[in-house]
């Protein structure tokens, strides 16, 4: 049975990554684990072991144990470093296995035409695999699936969770014909889930679809009856409520909703994914809002809509699990906030009350000083008071025009400054554009090659690191400070980041590829962690 195909063997590895996950020391052991595992494949006799060879599995379960701490950014990076590892080997599934893994983690990110890429990448190395990779594919049907769920496309989705439903009954059919043992035992119950999985899956995007409430129910009640004993999955409540909410039967989608929220309660847990909250969200707003519950339905609205903002802004930052602290940052903020405004309200009505006081006070000795005849010498006094504050007053309007007519003076250059500087980076994205657009024109290769050395000699990233410094708080003079060191390449690198170039565009500047900008991108940050902790706005992405 070889070693890069067997599903036997990728099993125990994927229970052997959940043990190291709680004992610690996890990419120690797993680089033991590599050498143990390698040193088997020679011996049955597969290929030859290599040190690349080995460090490419090394650098690959490393970043499959970052996925699982949801440290993104540092799983793409050793993912990156055993692809290129691997460019010249022969192991199709294990080149498969990164491009599946690079696929889940630009759906973190969020990025769902790349991650489609992945996928349809991993599925063409499966296919020039000459063994049974059936459980390979069926994660990567399943990966597409759900990333045509989200893109809203019902119809291509229900196809390849179809697709992903077939390789689950295959393998579990294999199961069937083995020997009997625990491991086979897992491994059945495992692809059992998954078919169950499949079929609620479609379920619900039967439900996007018009007139498809019909076919949800009849492929939850069809799904409950082979794997489940025709019971309800309390978790499938909130679609129950989606369906009976499409059927206008609006008492049957209020009862899911109740007992979805009694069996969180009873059994103490949550909602399985932040994707599953949104949808309960809506759902809930659309019953409180047919009911007539306009509070509840405006409470759910904007919970949704603080998740989705929290969802979307951790996706170009860090990773979903920030998203959550996100969410729950911005509640106790909000709840702070009315705290504070509360406070404030309180402190404006004792402030009120001793004006009021005062006032009255005021009255009553002006009354008492006019019954004494002391009436003429207070007007007069008065009139002395108001005069002294009107020519103070005229004084005080001068000075605020004369303000006024400055900052007016220096919000036009402000503007003419960021407009140049805006034309002048147009100028050279619009180059990089047309370099990726026409590259394989030589003449126009050379033409834009030429160009960018014109508009970024050294002389002119110096300008644009005035530029940058003067439109992003001195980040680059910060960074020159705290590292008079950095090379003058990775200086360069940070212009063209602050300036809103992306990676593909510094590649062409910087005659690099994508993936090492990338990479390069993510080591610079690491070295400028310490800075950047203590100045959040240099962060970057």
């Amino acid at each position: 049975m070889s070693f890069w195909t067997s599903s036997f063997f990728d099993f125990k590895l994927y229970l052997c990554g959940d043990f190291l996950k709680i004992v610690g020391m996890k990419r120690y052991i797993i680089y033991i684990l590599s050498l143990v595992m390698l040193a088997s494949c020679a011996a049955s006799g597969d290929s030859e072991v290599t040190p690349q060879l080995e460090e490419a599995l090394y650098h690959f379960y490393t970043g499959k144990s970052y996925l699982q701490e949801q440290k993104y950014y540092d799983a793409m990076e050793e993912m990156l470093l055993a692809e290129q590892l691997c460019v010249e080997t022969d192991k199709v599934v294990l080149k498969g296995q990164i491009c599946y893994y690079k696929g889940e983690l630009y759906v973190k990110k969020m990025d769902y035409s790349n991650a489609l890429e992945m996928f349809s990448r991993a599925l063409e190395f499966y296919d020039q695999a000459g063994s049974d990779v059936r459980e390979h594919c069926m994660n990567a049907y399943e990966g597409m699936a759900n990333v045509y769920a989200i893109n809203g496309n019902p119809q291509e989705s229900i196809e390849f969770y179809r697709k992903a439903s077939e390789m689950a009954v295959q393998m579990r059919s294999k199961m069937l014909f083995s020997p009997r043992d625990s491991v086979v035992d897992m491994k059945e119950n495992l692809f059992n889930k998954a078919l169950m999985r499949f079929a609620t899956e479609i379920a619900a995007q039967y439900c996007k679809m018009e007139d498809g409430a019909d076919k949800a129910l009849a492929q939850l009640d069809s799904t409950y009856s082979k794997f489940n004993d025709s019971a309800v999955n309390p978790m499938d409540y909130p679609l129950l409520a989606k369906i009976y909410l499409k059927k206008n039967s609006l008492s049957k989608a209020a009862e899911c909703l109740k007992g979805y929220s009694a069996y969180l309660s009873k059994e103490n847990v949550s909602a399985d994914s932040p994707g599953k909250l949104l949808e309960l969200y809506t759902v809930s707003a659309q019953v409180a809002r047919q009911k007539g519950d306009y509070r509840t339905a405006l409470d759910y609205s904007t919970r949704y809509i603080e998740l989705k903002d929290s969802l979307e802004f951790a996706a170009r930052s860090e990773s979903v699990r920030e998203a959550e602290q996100q969410f729950v940052q911005r509640r106790l903020e909000e709840e702070n906030y009315r705290i504070k405004m509360r406070g404030y309200k309180i402190a404006a009505a004792y402030i009120l009350g001793i004006l009021l006081l005062a006032a009255v006070v005021a009255l009553l000795v002006r009354q008492y000083r006019m019954k004494l005849g002391k009436q003429d010498m207070l007007l007069a006094e008065y009139a002395e008071n108001i005069d002294a504050l009107g020519s103070k007053v005229a004084s005080a309007e001068n000075q605020k025009e004369n303000l006024l007519s400055q900052l007016d003076v220096h919000k036009a250059k402000e503007k003419e400054l960021k407009d140049l500087l805006e034309n002048r980076f147009a100028e050279v994205k619009e180059l990089v554009r047309t370099y990726y657009e026409f590259g394989d024109s030589k003449k126009l290769h050379k033409k834009v090659d030429d160009l960018l050395k014109m508009q970024l000699s050294g002389d002119n990233f110096a300008v644009m690191e005035q530029v940058v410094n003067a439109k992003n708080n001195d980040v680059i003079r910060k960074v020159r400070e705290r590292y008079p060191n950095m090379r003058e390449d990775n200086v360069k690198l940070l212009c063209l980041i602050y300036a809103g170039f992306s990676a593909q565009e510094i590649s062409v500047i910087l005659n690099d590829t994508p993936q090492n900008i990338y990479v390069r991108k993510s080591r610079l940050k690491k070295s400028l962690q310490e800075l950047i902790l203590e100045d959040p706005q240099m962060n970057f992405s």
